[in-house]
């Protein structure tokens, strides 16, 4: 069950996949797989996983999968840290707080920006040198 926060009603949701703990909130973790204050998760069409890292000012990008693809790094048997983006700030691909995540079915990322007050949109770029773009792990800053 998750409790809206607005307004305070609890609404039941069904998983279909589990995800492990990864860590407990704490400040001092800022490496890949941990977290401090994640507070939105979305998942795409492909498997993969987007946390959104409130209080390192990030989003997090994993897929579930054992053993790991080339490419990922195994943050615990069966999660593969994929790619992060975001840094503290209020340019484009910075965020104040992100408190939310959203992907669409053609694979853009959608970040509220809280205390920025404002919507970011990403979309996956070519990775420079000829990658593929879409499964490439570099983020691009639509709006």
């Amino acid at each position: 069950m998750v409790r809206d926060w607005d307004r305070r009603t609890p609404k039941n949701f069904r998983f279909t996949a589990k995800f492990p703990k990864i860590i407990t909130h704490d400040k001092r973790f800022k490496m890949y797989g941990q977290f401090n204050g994640p507070i939105d998760v979305a998942t795409d069409s492909a498997g993969y996983v987007y946390v959104a890292d409130s209080g390192n000012n990030r989003i997090q990008k994993f897929l579930l999968a054992n053993p790991c693809p080339a490419g990922t790094q195994q943050v615990v048997s069966g999660v593969c840290f994929v790619t992060t983006w975001g840094s503290q700030g209020s340019g484009n691909g910075q965020f104040n707080h992100p408190s939310g995540v959203a992907v669409a079915s053609s694979g853009r990322v959608y970040v509220s920006d809280q205390s920025n007050h404002r919507i970011q949109e990403f979309r996956w770029v070519a990775d420079v040198g000829g990658g593929t773009t879409g499964g490439g792990n570099q983020p691009g800053a639509v709006k």
